[in-house]
């Protein structure tokens, strides 16, 4: 099966999908439960049933094709209906739905990077992401718009409400101020 996900407005390369199986008899163990996206296509053998699949995909450049800005972001979920008719064709194309790129930098007193990969939390509609920053002390992630609340897991507690406007592939970067240096 080939995956082709369909956007109009982001580009994906070189990232790892998993599709998991929202029903009981979709996954099979036998076949492996990664492949690699490139240029918004994906080919994944595991995926030879019709039904609801969860895809996480990680490590991935998603690259705005209104602004050019592309980052890394870690990972990010979709949902992804296979129909019969796409399994018969060997091919399925998975709408993405609008969503926007963020940066979450994490700076000191001095508004530099902070050093030690702090850990960064953020909250979705029904999911907690924590994960550390990378080395140049910042996370990217690729949400729908709405209202999000992002966190540093230290003491005390840093939070941020963060605000993802619709109809912007970049919604640009937001600072979390952490009280070490």
């Amino acid at each position: 099966m080939v995956l082709k996900l369909i956007s109009e407005h982001l580009l994906f390369e070189d990232g790892d999908i998993h599709a998991l199986g929202l029903e009981a008899y979709v996954t099979s163990p036998s076949v492996s439960p990664t492949a690699t996206l490139r240029s918004n296509t994906v080919e994944y053998p595991a995926l030879d049933h019709p039904g609801d699949y969860l895809l996480t995909i990680n490590n991935c450049t998603v690259k705005s094709q209104k602004s050019g800005v592309a980052r890394r972001v870690h990972s990010f979920t979709m949902r992804a209906t296979i129909t019969a008719e796409a399994v018969a064709r060997g091919v399925a194309e998975v709408p993405v739905h609008f969503h926007a790129l963020l940066r979450i930098c994490v700076v000191g007193h001095n508004n530099e990077p902070v050093s030690g990969r702090p850990i960064v939390g953020f909250v979705l509609d029904q999911l907690t992401i924590e994960v550390s920053v990378n080395e140049d002390g910042y996370l990217d992630l690729l949400v729908p718009p709405g209202e999000y609340m992002a966190y540093l897991l230290e003491e005390p507690s840093v939070n941020q409400l963060l605000l993802v406007p619709e109809g912007q592939e970049d919604a640009g970067i937001f600072q979390l101020r952490s009280s070490r240096s």
